[in-house]
């Protein structure tokens, strides 16, 4: 079922560009409606209004493309997914993965039930790791 639902969505590149293209109109539907938002703004100490901006005219689609490399630079949590994505690439590529696999998997009866033990101790102290 999952992977029939899953062969049917488009190219991940087609969903990016109908996401954005959703994320223009609905821009544009709020700034014409008037939307907007008050916060606290911590650095000012005082409470601040923001409203909705369109991207759909000359002045938005300037803002996309003069900003765009400062919003993912801006985005903390960015440099650790690219990194963490390089690794696993790297590893997949290298065959750092497979290999592991194929031999948990053609391990005898006997052995299997230790290694996947150990795989549980071992990720289990990663996790810990990670919460310190």
């Amino acid at each position: 079922m999952v992977e029939v639902v899953g062969n049917r969505l488009p190219h991940p590149v087609t969903i990016f560009i109908m996401l954005s293209v959703a994320v223009i109109i609905i821009s544009e539907i709020a700034s014409r409606a008037g939307v907007s938002v008050t916060y606290y703004d911590a650095k000012a100490k005082k409470d601040a209004v923001v409203g909705a901006v369109s991207l759909m005219n000359a002045e938005g689609l300037h803002y996309m493309f003069t900003h765009a490399t400062s919003n993912f630079t801006g985005f903390a949590p960015l440099g650790t997914v690219l990194v963490a994505m390089l690794g696993v690439g790297v590893a997949e590529g290298t065959g750092l993965i497979a290999l592991p696999l194929n031999v948990l998997y053609s391990a005898h009866q006997n052995v299997l039930l230790p290694q996947l033990w150990y795989l549980r101790v071992l990720c289990q102290m990663l996790h810990q790791m990670q919460a310190m």
